[in-house]
């Protein structure tokens, strides 16, 4: 299932490119792709001015009991409240209360 979605996701990235919501935004398909990896690596993904300038969001997944992500959780805001030194916190905090959720779920990561 998640390689038929991976695999329509990039159909449709080839079909109509990326576009820029804000000057932030990701529209090189290459260095999105990177940037995915190490959002699956790093457990979460960390969105700063990309879709809304002035605006931040870190969010985190829930998996099942298949080890599928199910859901996610996010903390969004003003940017001036993402700052480099208050960042480990914040997703030290949603990644703790992500994992709590995914292991209701029968999820062994």
């Amino acid at each position: 299932m998640s390689l038929k979605i991976f695999e329509l996701g990039n159909r449709i990235i080839d079909a109509e490119g990326l576009e820029a919501w804000t000057a932030y935004t990701t529209t090189n398909p290459i260095q999105l792709k990177q940037e995915l990896k190490k959002i699956r690596e790093q457990g979460y993904a960390l969105s700063q001015n990309d879709v809304t300038e002035g605006v931040s969001a870190v969010g985190c997944p829930v998996f099942n009991f298949r080890n599928e992500v199910v859901a996610a959780i996010s903390v969004a805001g003003m940017t001036t409240g993402f700052k480099e030194e208050r960042l480990p916190a914040i997703i030290n905090m949603l990644k703790t209360e992500t994992s709590c959720l995914s292991q209701l779920l029968g999820s062994k990561t």
